[in-house]
């Protein structure tokens, strides 16, 4: 396996943990994935590091990304970066699509808009196993690190439990590498 069909996994992972928990999908080797990789990259946490149960995870998720009742919600959604005015739904979702139709991969139907964090790191994932550097340095420059910087910061000062602090940091640090080991 090569060190990019690695990378591809690790996006699928990463996205996976951006969705909304359910325990189909949330496993015990999913934490078990995002602790080593945190161990491996030397992320800290200024949380504790408990392992949540499954209500506590999907009342994390609610609170950060769905529904806050107090401060800011860090919507995981492009076009709340991208719009001037914060809109969902609006110029970051057209761009994301017209990624996705340029890869040839047309977007599935979803309960979250196209422009989520979930299906960008999958879209890239989908990039990666199709060796399209071209547009996979395209949608990272003109794109995806247009807004995620601003997500990511949001997400860290919204205090999250140890598990999205870690995803947060690790899909930052994946970011930033892909960018610059493949968009020399």
């Amino acid at each position: 396996m090569s060190e990019y069909e690695n990378i591809s996994k690790l996006l699928d992972v990463l996205s996976t943990c951006f969705s909304f928990p359910d325990k189909s999908f949330w496993t015990d080797e999913l934490f078990d994935i995002i602790d080593i990789l945190s161990k491996d990259f030397d992320i800290k946490c200024s949380a504790s590091p408990l392992r949540p149960n499954l209500k506590e995870l999907q009342a994390e998720y609610t609170r950060l990304f769905i529904n806050t009742g107090v401060g800011k919600i860090v919507a995981p959604y492009a076009s709340v970066y991208l719009d001037d005015i914060g809109l969902l739904c609006q110029e970051g979702l057209d761009e994301a699509i017209s990624f996705y139709r340029k890869a040839g991969l047309y977007p599935l139907p979803s309960s979250e808009p196209q422009d989520h964090i979930m299906h960008e790191l999958s879209f890239l994932a989908r990039l990666i196993e199709k060796n399209n550097w071209e547009l996979l340095c395209e949608f990272l420059n003109h794109h995806l690190m247009k807004w995620f910087p601003s997500f990511y910061s949001r997400l860290l000062e919204a205090k999250p439990i140890c598990f999205y602090e870690q995803v947060a940091k690790i899909t930052n640090l994946i970011l930033s590498q892909a960018r610059e080991e493949v968009c020399k």
